[in-house]
């Protein structure tokens, strides 16, 4: 097979699946599109507890370090069990990534909603 006619075959395999691609774009329901998050929702304040309790926690955390997710995943369990759940502690979450693959998962669920 030739120069040319190898690369006349992957130009035309390109050429085919950006079509089907476009046109499964172009076909997708508007519905099914995501959102743009908006600005206010991305930035509030992320807690738990109630906003006028007299001991306020704050959280500095990475979505990759295992500390991190041990401490979520065992002692605020706990902490919410004993203090947030009665009132007398309000934990406030903040990021603090320490990647990059942290800071992509912090924009991620900064931009996700509550859900």
């Amino acid at each position: 097979m030739s120069t040319y006619t190898a690369f006349r075959d992957k130009a035309r395999t390109f050429v085919a699946v950006l079509t089907v691609a476009a046109g499964l774009f172009a076909l997708a329901p508007h519905a099914a599109r995501a959102e743009v998050a908006s600005m206010e929702n991305a930035l509030k304040e992320m807690s738990i507890g109630k906003a006028d309790a007299p001991v306020v926690m704050n959280d500095y955390s990475s979505l990759t370090c295992p500390h991190c997710a041990a401490f979520h995943t065992t002692t605020l369990n706990q902490i919410k069990k004993d203090y947030v759940d009665t009132g007398k502690v309000r934990v406030v979450f903040h990021d603090f990534p320490l990647d990059r693959i942290a800071l992509a998962a912090m924009m991620l669920t900064r931009c996700a909603g509550p859900e």
